[in-house]
């Protein structure tokens, strides 16, 4: 088992590049293009994994292909969330809202009471997430001044596919009796729709566009598989609850990224909206 602290780290250093990555679409010229740059990335490490691991038994095929089919709504609402939206602003609350639409859903069917604890969760994702939208030209707190755009309805959306592609792989994992092969069957197939797309649709303009803005979709790739991999490592190495918690660090990353980074203003307000989603996030997680 590795120390702790090198645990630590590596979660941190996966929620890093998770946030870089969507601030890599956000700000990419061509973000379609971008996309299918860092899908083919994917499906790389897809068709890597199938060769390695063993195959998922089929009893958890039919979850893959479930949550292959919600995965084109995430890539659509998210290019979307980002056309309309800062990052600073749709990053926390496409990942926050997440798990609260989990834990709803979880009250409205029966599935699962809320403890105090996780209450208490909840009120803070919630609050985050009112900070962040009912904010005066994306500053203030005055409700009066609100200011709603479609980047938030966006990140709404991207939210409920989250959750719902949770819900299906957490339950198609279990079944599949390989874990790495449920991943590389789960990136090989989500990973086709949009380089398909890109390739009969823009074809022309796919070279073109990856002179002018260089490589920053395979860049994207790169950071998104290599911080995935970061993560099914730590795993290995520590409980669960305490991985996926800590991971959730990622909406304050993108907050930062995007308010100073990608100079999108509001920089303290946002980063501290964003903390209460997170913190709201990683109780939920720790104690769910």
């Amino acid at each position: 088992m590795a120390p702790e602290g090198i645990v630590l780290i590596a979660v941190l250093c996966a929620a890093l590049m998770h946030a870089t990555w969507n601030a890599i679409l956000k700000s990419a010229g061509d973000r379609l293009i971008s996309l299918a740059a860092q899908d083919c990335v994917m499906f790389t490490l897809g068709c890597m994994l199938l060769l390695i691991a063993p195959f998922p038994a089929p009893e958890a095929w039919p979850f893959i292909a479930a949550s292959s089919g919600v995965h084109i709504f995430y890539r659509a609402f998210l290019l979307k969330a980002y056309r309309y939206g800062d990052l600073s602003r749709v990053y926390p609350v496409a990942r926050g809202s997440a798990p609260l639409w989990v834990a709803m859903a979880g009250l409205a069917i029966g599935d699962d009471v809320l403890t105090i604890a996780g209450f208490m969760s909840v009120s803070l994702i919630a609050l985050g997430i009112i900070s962040l939208i009912f904010s005066r030209a994306y500053g203030g707190m005055a409700l009066g001044r609100a200011k709603w755009d479609r980047g938030l309805t966006y990140a709404f959306a991207t939210g409920v596919v989250i959750a719902i592609y949770s819900v299906i792989d957490s339950r198609g994992v279990r079944l599949s009796d390989s874990v790495l092969g449920y991943i590389g069957l789960l990136f090989a197939t989500e990973c086709i729709p949009v380089p398909a797309f890109v390739l009969a649709t823009r074809r022309k303009d796919l070279v073109k566009t990856m002179r002018a803005n260089g490589f920053g979709g395979v860049y994207g790739g790169v950071f998104a598989v290599t911080g995935y991999g970061l993560v099914i490592w730590a795993f290995t190495q520590a409980s669960a609850a305490q991985v996926v918690a800590l991971r959730e660090t990622s909406v304050i990353f993108g907050a930062i990224i995007g308010a100073y980074i990608l100079k999108e203003g509001f920089g303290p307000r946002r980063v501290f909206s964003a903390g209460l989603v997170a913190l709201g996030v990683i109780l939920l997680r720790m104690t769910g």
